[in-house]
């Protein structure tokens, strides 16, 4: 089941809508986020913010086509076909994109739906981790438990920044940092969620973004600086691509 169940403290009734997806292709996944020291191995560059932080810590404030680039360096890397071609130009602020589809066997990011089922591994609670727990839904609550065991988020992350990836507990398919760290992009467009069955969802191959269009994808996971609810695996959030 994708998105969050009524009643799970934090969740948005319209863009979380509980619905039931079928992924018939299997996928891999780094088991953290891309760090400084990965981006910077590929592109020579180290566009992070954070660079205090420190080679093991993730590379955050990418856009979303210079994220799809990096996955094509990647692929260069280990000798596997783009799956993105990425036409810019920067002085008109257009972009456009064309994803190769699922079949792609280079590396890419992962729709929506697969995200939500890698981070979930299993568990249909708030956090791979268990539930979001009660007075600890935003900052000026409590800590939330079973989030600081998994994520960093705003009570509990060191000197208010990104921290480096794989210090807390990993989910239960040792994937990390899935909650809280740095925010992670997916695939899609951001719409609300529907009640209907979908299978393999990805929206559509083709983007095409100007200033005039629309152009927020889906940003998941929560951040540094998050509340506990904004960190939770069925929380998504838009952001301009």
């Amino acid at each position: 089941m994708m998105g969050s169940p009524p009643g799970e403290p934090g969740r948005d009734e319209v863009q979380e809508t509980a619905h039931p997806v079928t992924l018939t292709r299997a996928f891999e996944m780094m088991t953290t986020e891309v760090t400084q020291q990965l981006y910077f191995a590929i592109t020579h560059v180290n566009p992070a913010s954070n660079v205090d932080c420190g080679w093991d810590c993730p590379v955050e404030d990418l856009l979303w086509w210079v994220a799809l680039r990096f996955a094509n360096a990647m692929s260069d890397r280990a000798r596997l076909p783009h799956c993105y071609t990425v036409d810019v130009n920067l002085d008109a602020e257009v972009f456009t994109v064309v994803w190769a589809g699922p079949d792609c066997t280079g590396y890419r990011l992962p729709t929506e739906a697969e995200w939500e089922y890698a981070t979930r591994a299993g568990a249909n609670t708030a956090f791979s981790s268990g539930p979001l727990e009660l007075g600890g839904g935003n900052c000026a609550d409590d800590r939330n438990g079973n989030l600081d065991r998994v994520g960093w988020y705003c009570n509990n992350a060191e000197q208010d920044a990104t921290g480096p990836v794989a210090r807390l507990e990993p989910n239960g398919w040792g994937l990390y940092d899935l909650h809280g760290n740095a925010q992670e992009w997916v695939w899609d467009g951001f719409r609300p969620h529907t009640a209907a069955a979908a299978t393999d969802p990805t929206g559509s191959l083709t983007v095409t973004c100007d200033s005039a269009g629309d152009c927020d994808r889906v940003i998941r996971g929560g951040h540094f600086q998050a509340d506990a609810d904004e960190c939770r695996a069925a929380s998504r959030r838009p952001k301009p691509s």
